[in-house]
């Protein structure tokens, strides 16, 4: 299921659904199905996706710093080939 925006939130019956959408290649948006969770788990659920976000973040930024180290170790090695030149 892809997910690009929410639709309809609700809580009925115990029940916290939420309507997923997503954007068609004509640029309308639809449904893309739902999310079901219990009301008594939501809070767990929801601390539990944004802690994955930070995670996730986290280790993204961590990949870029050590590409952006990478990158400039190899220019410095160049430098240092073309001063000895």
């Amino acid at each position: 299921m892809l997910v690009e925006n929410l639709g309809a939130v609700t809580l009925v019956n115990g029940l916290l659904r939420i309507e997923t959408l997503k954007v068609e290649p004509n640029g309308e948006q639809t449904n893309s199905g739902e999310i079901l969770i219990p009301a008594n788990l939501v809070g767990p659920i929801l601390d539990g996706l944004v802690n994955a976000a930070k995670d996730l973040e986290s280790k993204l930024q961590d990949q870029i710093g050590e590409a952006n180290e990478a990158g400039s170790n190899g220019k410095k090695a160049k430098d240092k080939k073309k001063t000895k030149n």
